[in-house]
């Protein structure tokens, strides 16, 4: 991560040490490694991400922590298929899109 990216903002915000000891309390108790991936996916994104809700977060984490590693990757590959089947219908529609302006 460069350090032009981070959101200097956050790191000074209320909720930062809070969010950040709950992740690292939750990684800590699971002993899944996809678990403590996804964790630090989350910090991560909210050093960059300047929409970043703790609050959202707080709601989150519960869930987070209720499901088994299973569970999680069904998730992950839900994701996939969505942004596959985004990225096929948005290339069905140009491509119909071209055909309609070439008649």
């Amino acid at each position: 991560m460069q350090e032009n990216m981070i959101n200097t903002d956050i790191l000074e915000s209320e909720g930062f040490s809070d969010f950040i000891l709950d992740c690292i309390t939750s990684s800590v108790k699971s002993k899944q490694n996809s678990k403590i991936k996804n964790y630090a996916k989350i910090i991560s994104k909210s050093f960059t991400d300047l929409n970043f809700d703790f609050d959202e977060f707080d709601i989150l984490n519960p869930i987070l922590n209720s499901l088994s590693e299973n569970e999680i990757l069904i998730l992950i590959q839900l994701k996939e298929w969505e942004q596959k089947f985004k990225d096929d219908y948005i290339n069905m529609l140009d491509y119909a899109n071209e055909r309609v302006q070439i008649n």
